[in-house]
């Protein structure tokens, strides 16, 4: 047995949705891979209820809304994995619903909408649980939440104007990801280059998602913003 595979975890049921047997790692558990998965498909695989096409979304209300009931179920089930009461966590669902009210009415797009639950109901941290939702900061608020991670919604930054900003509290500073969503009629590449150089000349990474990736697979687009948070939370560990 190589060292990989003694790191494995077997569990029964894919997140996928397969039904699959398959495994995670004891040293990072946010992996998960199943047959049908496959080893590429990394975290959080697609669920069935989140897989509706284009046609198959009424509207882009509804989408969102549904996007929202999946992620919070996925919180829940979170909680209840670790024992977190559910009446402590009835109480930050019900926190972040008014959040997520006031930032999707900011939004100008549907795809933003159908991100917005699954960044804020994303696992921010390398531990096993990450303890409550990110909170919202929209433009006009007095103060930054003091929340561990923040999502900001069309937040404007220097010439830009970003369809999210993410906000992680580390180590006492605070650490930022950009976070676009292109739609076809919006999307330049060159122009968007020129946007991501000038976030990452603040030391802001850029996290794009096209049109297609987010009614398909909107939480693996969170997921992506995660690992950075994660990485850099974890640079102090070493």
């Amino acid at each position: 047995m190589n060292e990989r595979e003694e790191r494995r975890i077997r569990f029964d049921d894919c997140p996928c949705g397969s039904g699959e047997t398959g495994w995670t790692l004891k040293d990072n558990p946010r992996v998960m891979v199943c047959a049908y998965c496959k080893e590429d498909r990394l975290r959080y695989p697609i669920e069935p209820v989140a897989q509706a096409s284009d046609e198959g979304i009424a509207t882009a209300s509804g989408g969102a809304e549904l996007q929202l009931e999946v992620a919070v179920n996925r919180f829940r089930d979170r909680c209840a994995a670790f024992g977190v009461s559910s009446q402590m966590a009835e109480k930050a669902i019900e926190r972040a619903r008014a959040d997520w009210a006031r930032a999707y009415e900011v939004l100008e797009s549907p795809i933003e909408r159908r991100l917005l639950a699954w960044l804020m109901f994303e696992d921010y941290t390398s531990e096993l649980f990450a303890g409550a939702p990110a909170a919202v900061h929209v433009e006009g608020d007095a103060l930054l939440p003091k929340s561990s991670v923040i999502v900001s919604p069309q937040m404007k930054f220097g010439r830009f104007r970003l369809d999210f900003l993410v906000t992680a509290r580390i180590r006492g500073s605070l650490r930022h990801v950009a976070v676009e969503c292109d739609g076809a009629e919006y999307h330049d590449a060159a122009k968007d280059a020129e946007r991501d150089a000038y976030f990452l000349s603040w030391g802001i990474p850029t996290v794009r998602a096209g049109g297609q990736e987010l009614y398909r697979a909107p939480q693996a687009v969170s997921a992506k913003v995660a690992d950075i948070i994660i990485a850099w939370t974890d640079e102090g560990k070493r």
